[in-house]
């Protein structure tokens, strides 16, 4: 049975677990390296990273980088993992990396070729770890001046669940005047208020409030 490192009473996880949560907790940014294995991440890096608390990742930038045999490099992967790791909080700058036929370029120990192109490979990557280190860095001065602006939710799913009105299905016209509430509430500009309520009046079976 699966059970995440969250899970765990303190010092129970195991030291591997408590030394890599520790690692990821005092990381700036991320680099998630990923192959593209059947249109999507790997499994090995999903399992991983599904072991950790989304807050230890949160309020932090990553970077994505992808890698294929084929001439795609990884795409069909990265556009998954942009909604994984958001989930995480750890939000993908928008620049990527990809490496199609990576056995062209790298050597079985990880090296560049040394007919690659290296001047062309360093310009693409910097691209990417230049947005990375930028985010990082206001990403760090901000929590350090600021701290974060929500709490972490690491005791069980249920902290993640709507409040209790939302979950329960009212009748047409309450429901419709819970939104019209939540959409003032949310909202500190009138004009958008307005268009969330015009969005209720249209989509509702009635036609209006009342």
């Amino acid at each position: 049975m699966f059970k995440p490192h969250f899970a765990f009473r303190r010092g129970e996880a195991g030291s591997q677990l408590d030394t890599l949560a520790e690692a990821i907790g005092a990381a700036d940014g991320y680099i998630m390296l990923s192959p593209e294995y059947n249109h999507s991440m790997s499994p090995a890096l999903v399992h991983l990273l599904n072991h950790f608390a989304a807050s230890l990742f949160a309020f932090r930038p990553s970077a994505i980088a992808t890698y294929s045999a084929g001439q795609w490099g990884g795409t069909r992967a990265a556009i998954g993992m942009r909604g994984f790791l958001g989930e995480l909080g750890c939000i993908p700058v928008s620049a990527m990396i990809h490496v199609p036929k990576a056995h062209d370029h790298f050597d079985e120990d990880g090296n560049q070729r040394p007919d690659a192109e290296q001047v062309r490979w360093d310009s693409y990557f910097d691209r990417t770890l230049r947005q990375l280190f930028w985010w990082a860095e206001a990403a760090r001065s901000a929590r350090t001046n600021h701290g974060v602006p929500t709490a972490a939710l690491n005791r069980d799913p249920s902290q993640r669940n709507l409040p209790t009105w939302h979950r329960v299905a009212p009748r047409p016209r309450k429901r419709l005047a819970y939104l019209f509430a939540f959409a003032r509430s949310a909202s500190t500009n009138l004009r958008n208020s307005v268009q969330v309520v015009a969005f209720c009046r249209a989509s509702s079976p009635g036609g209006g409030l009342r």
